[in-house]
């Protein structure tokens, strides 16, 4: 009776032991970002179909940002929104802002889940040498299921520029 139960504790502190290693899915990535671009913008007005638009009226302000999958050939950015993306597509965060100070600015790219909370931020700094309509486009692969919001927040000389948020989900 003692080898039975001290045979059963020893199983039962092997499997405790053991479920407390910890899992390689831990370590592997759930978004990765890419390459950033940016130039500037014919000023064409923001399409509103199922993408978030900012109208604020400032020195400084956003057009509008969506998702969007690879822009066409000839094409500095798709000009179509997407909102449904697969894991392991090529997603490209796009920006449409106004500058009205040359500067170096600071884009902050948020990502959180529709709870809101926030499960990436991703910086990039970039030199604006002449006012104007611009626009910027950030690329990220999401590995793992879910629904998402996508926001930015743009910093440097005059007034800031925060997007609005833009919903997708990665099935």
């Amino acid at each position: 009776m003692k080898r039975v139960l001290f045979g059963l504790i020893s199983v039962l502190t092997l499997v405790c032991f053991s479920s407390l290693v910890p899992s390689n899915a831990a370590d592997n990535p759930k978004i990765v970002f890419g390459e950033e671009k940016h130039g500037l913008d014919d000023n064409t007005p923001a399409r509103n179909f199922g993408r978030s638009a900012e109208g604020t009226v400032g020195l400084n302000y956003s057009k509008e940002n969506y998702t969007a999958l690879a822009p066409s050939a000839g094409e500095s950015y798709n000009q179509s929104a997407t909102r449904i993306f697969y894991p392991g597509d090529t997603i490209y965060f796009v920006d449409r802002y106004r500058i009205a100070t040359a500067g170096t600015y600071t884009r902050y790219y948020f990502i959180t889940d529709v709870v809101g909370t926030t499960l990436a931020v991703y910086t990039k700094t970039f030199t604006i040498d002449t006012p104007g309509h611009y626009w910027g486009t950030q690329t990220a692969t999401f590995y793992e299921l879910g629904s998402y919001v996508y926001s930015s927040l743009t910093l440097g000389p005059g007034e800031w520029i925060s997007s609005q948020q833009f919903s997708f989900i990665v099935e």
